[in-house]
């Protein structure tokens, strides 16, 4: 198998041959026994979990190691035992790798995995292989939050200039006195005033904000405008930021989040 034996694909497979073991037995026993079923199926139950190097663990764990030892000679990776950096090598074994690591870090112990180094963390990746670690991720891994259509206005006292962030905005090419800037990669929000940064904001945070309440969710039904709503200020500004829609990945094994797509009205009050 291309991506080696997991835990899950391990009790998939003695399951599927407890079945059939069971369906032989069924087949050409003369007298039937109920108690065949239960003694069997936790005496498999027990292997699995207890059963040293035919346990779950112990089979997966030697799995993926193999898999990882074969990725990293096949890029010629490694040397003596120990992983060579190599950051020319295939996306494709880049994504390969990470998620042997990934699997190890979250199922695991990344002192399980063969070649590391000792004290090695996954913000190790480029340190020790030469290259970023490459998340794979899943649709169970991705959020989208929208906000609820009620057709009520947004409150607008108190604040002196509106922007809407579905127009693009770049302080580099604007000649307004006031604007804002918002980087898609970085997810970085600027208000800038005479090109001067006003204030500055990781949407990202917004986005954690939300996980947090609602959890990792798709498309589905709108979430009431309030608690799509963020007020924050400091000694220059004032801010309102409403979010229309907010979508993005979390990484199982690190936790980070990256915000891949944002549309939102941003209040603005100048002290």
């Amino acid at each position: 198998n291309a991506y080696g034996i997991t835990e899950n694909r391990y009790y998939v497979i003695v399951l599927s041959l407890w079945v059939f073991g069971v369906m032989i037995y069924f087949s050409f026993a003369k007298k039937f026994k109920n108690i065949f079923l239960p003694i069997t199926l936790s005496a498999i139950m027990i292997i699995s979990v207890l059963g040293g190097p035919l346990s779950s663990y112990s089979i997966s764990k030697s799995s993926q190691n193999k898999r990882l030892e074969k990725m990293l000679l096949s890029n010629n990776m490694l040397q003596d035992k120990k992983i060579v950096k190599a950051s020319s090598i295939s996306e494709k074994d880049k994504n390969e790798i990470s998620s042997i690591i990934s699997y190890f870090n979250s199922n695991h112990s990344l002192k399980d995995v063969k070649y590391l180094p000792k004290d090695f963390k996954m913000d190790d990746m480029e340190k020790t292989f030469g290259f970023q670690y490459s998340p794979n991720f899943s649709p169970q891994n991705c959020f989208y939050f929208n906000i609820m259509q009620t057709g009520e206005p947004i409150e607008i006292s108190g604040y002196n200039y509106m922007f809407d962030s579905r127009y693009r905005y770049d302080e580099k090419e604007s000649n307004l006195p006031f604007s804002i800037s918002y980087d898609y990669n970085s997810n970085i929000l600027k208000i800038y005033q005479n090109k001067d940064v006003l204030y500055t904001k990781d949407m990202n945070e917004f986005s954690k904000k939300l996980i947090d309440k609602y959890g990792l969710r798709g498309k589905g039904e709108g979430i009431n405008p309030n608690e799509m709503c963020f007020e924050d200020e400091n000694s220059k500004v004032k801010v309102k930021i409403q979010i229309i829609n907010i979508s993005g990945t979390k990484d199982p094994s690190t936790r980070n989040i990256k915000t891949n797509g944002i549309d939102f009205y941003i209040l603005i009050k100048v002290k």
